[in-house]
């Protein structure tokens, strides 16, 4: 599909792109409410439920077929399918430009913007290439027309065809949208759904919510989100993030790749000291903004395999120079971490209130991604590159990381061991030795996060001990049971469809509901973090963000109006435990 970009090419720049974070699938946090205790003022589902804009046009819901008409020789009939659902079809084509057409003037407001989106269907031949074309004809006041190109659909082997755009009426006095095909001059042109729905812009109505973060307090957790280099400096975002969440992670600016200074380290090993140097100046603009906030932060992580860079590990911090000893990388790995803790417990104290000490250090395939019969699984291997913290820091690089966070760390922050597949009862199995072992005589991990990209399987949220299957709530009593805290750091609901938020929002519900109702007995889940709060509509098929969490997971939309998500997510919070 060729859409016409501009409004999305403004809306994204404001909004949460998702960053590589190796998923295949006050100033202090502290709630300091009871687990079950009712917040005052948390809002009921109805009144929730009302945030959520109701469309101006909604066919064939609302049961009245819009006054559409035809163009040129097409006519427009309502027919009834075997579902007995509505349709509106065009009928009588016999030229290419024959279509239909309907006047929103009646329905919408001069000056404001409005989404569309339709489905259509056609009677075209198989092998048939053509393109659907909706235009968008604005008339001002004076009578003089301009035309906009609101979507082009290739058609190509299917019969299915959508327009999904924004209208800005300006002060336009008529808005006309007109459908039709450029070279097929027969088709019927079957309109099976069409909303059109204002779209409200900026923050407001998220925030005239109860605060989500202050309403999860009860339950025992913090309400994290995400930014990075762009969204935190988006005023919208920023007073979303203000109301609701008392939690940050930062996407890639706190990662050792992100802060390590190559240049500088190259220039210091020259005069003799072999210590890495570190550039703090994102990362201490993000720290600083939550700081000011009282918002605390989830330092997003120390060691991590995927991306790091070569040349920490080579003599002179050089490009292709000799990789340096075991020694000389333990030296080395400690250094940077106490450097990074101390920085930021000195510069913010009190913000960065846990660190993911280390990422994804748990492998998926035995023999390929871990050593055979090691049951912990300590990854030598991402799809065929070496571990190079397994490499050149030794097997033991996990715990010797531990203890130098612990040793430069101050004593209130925690220290967590992060990874995602963690529902999975293999990847479960090798996290619970790996805590084991880690706090074997002397306790240095404090907690386990848990990367949670979840389609929407009501399965996965519930116990399924004995059957081998995937399970949130096995696994987070799992970690538990072990005396350790529990984080969900990268919380995402998949969503491929726009049609599909209705659901998307009966899932957080329930999702969210299933949280309380693990915390129900204790805290077990101390933070909650949703990794990407606006949708990514532009998101391309089999890119990144499009596999890892789709293109409408948001809890808001790219106008950070509140989605069904939201919602759902605030009612679930909102009500009295059971």
């Amino acid at each position: 599909m060729r859409m016409m970009k501009r409004w999305v090419a403004i809306l994204l720049a404001s909004g949460l792109i998702m960053t590589a974070c190796g998923q295949r699938e006050g100033s202090s946090p502290e709630t300091g409410t009871a687990v079950g205790e009712q917040t005052d003022g948390a809002e009921s589902p109805a009144a929730v439920q009302a945030e959520i804009p109701k469309p101006v046009i909604d066919y064939p819901r609302s049961g009245e077929m819009p006054e559409f008409k035809g163009i040129g020789n097409a006519k427009v009939e309502e027919k009834t399918l075997n579902s007995g659902e509505k349709e509106a079809v065009a009928v009588g084509r016999k030229k290419a430009k024959d279509g239909l057409e309907l006047d929103l003037t009646p329905y919408i407001q001069p000056g404001k913007k409005y989404s569309v989106s339709m489905t259509m269907n056609f009677t075209i031949e198989e092998s048939t290439v053509d393109v659907l074309a909706c235009d968008c004809v604005l008339t001002d006041k004076e009578g003089s027309e301009s035309v906009e190109v609101l979507s082009e659909d290739t058609l190509q082997s299917y019969r299915k065809g959508t327009v999904d755009g924004m209208i800005d009426t300006k002060e336009a006095g008529k808005v006309v949208l007109k459908w039709y095909m450029k070279e097929c001059k027969t088709a019927d042109i079957h309109i099976r759904a069409l909303t059109v729905t204002e779209v409200q812009t900026g923050p407001e109505a998220a925030l005239k919510y109860e605060s989500a973060s202050k309403l999860a307090g009860q339950y025992g957790f913090t309400l994290g989100t995400v930014v990075n280099g762009s969204t935190y400096e988006n005023k919208d975002y920023q007073e979303i993030i203000k109301k609701h969440f008392n939690s940050l992670s930062t996407a890639n600016e706190m990662k050792a790749y992100s802060l390590l200074d190559q240049g500088a380290s190259i220039q210091a090993a020259k005069k003799g000291t072999d210590e890495p140097q570190v550039n703090f100046t994102l990362a201490d603009e993000m720290v600083g903004f939550a700081a000011e906030n009282g918002i605390g932060v989830r330092g997003h992580c120390l060691v991590w395999d995927a991306y790091m860079c070569d040349w920490f590990f080579n003599e002179g911090y050089e490009n292709g120079a000799k990789k340096v000893s075991k020694e000389v990388m333990k030296k080395r790995m400690e250094s940077y971490i106490r450097q990074v803790v101390e920085h930021f417990d000195k510069k913010f104290p009190g913000t960065v209130y846990c660190w993911d000490v280390v990422n994804e250090a748990v492998g998926d395939n035995e023999g390929t991604d871990c050593q055979a019969g090691d049951v912990r699984r300590t990854r030598t291997h991402r799809e065929g590159e070496d571990n190079p913290f397994y490499k050149y820091v030794g097997e033991d690089y996990i715990k010797l990381a531990f203890q130098y966070a612990r040793k430069y760390a101050a004593p209130e922050v925690k220290l967590f061991y992060n990874d995602y597949s963690t529902i999975y009862p293999e990847k479960r199995a090798a996290i619970v030795e790996l805590i084991k072992w880690l706090n074997a005589g002397e306790k240095i991990a404090d907690g386990v996060g848990m990367q949670a990209y979840l389609d929407m399987d009501e399965s996965l949220l519930i116990s399924r001990k004995g059957s081998g299957g995937a399970s949130l709530e096995d696994s987070v009593k799992a970690f538990s049971d072990l005396g350790v805290e529990v984080h969900l750091t990268e919380m995402t609901v998949r969503n491929y469809q726009k049609e599909n938020n209705e659901a998307h929002g009966e899932y957080y519900y329930k999702l969210f509901q299933k949280i309380k109702e693990i915390n129900a007995d204790k805290p077990r889940i101390t933070n909650v973090t949703i990794w990407g709060i606006t949708d990514t509509p532009d998101a391309i098929e089999g890119d990144y963000t499009y596999n890892l969490s789709g293109t409408y997971y948001g809890i808001l939309d790219v106008m950070y109006q509140p989605k069904p998500a939201f919602a759902k997510m605030v009612q679930a919070l909102s009500e009295k435990k059971r």
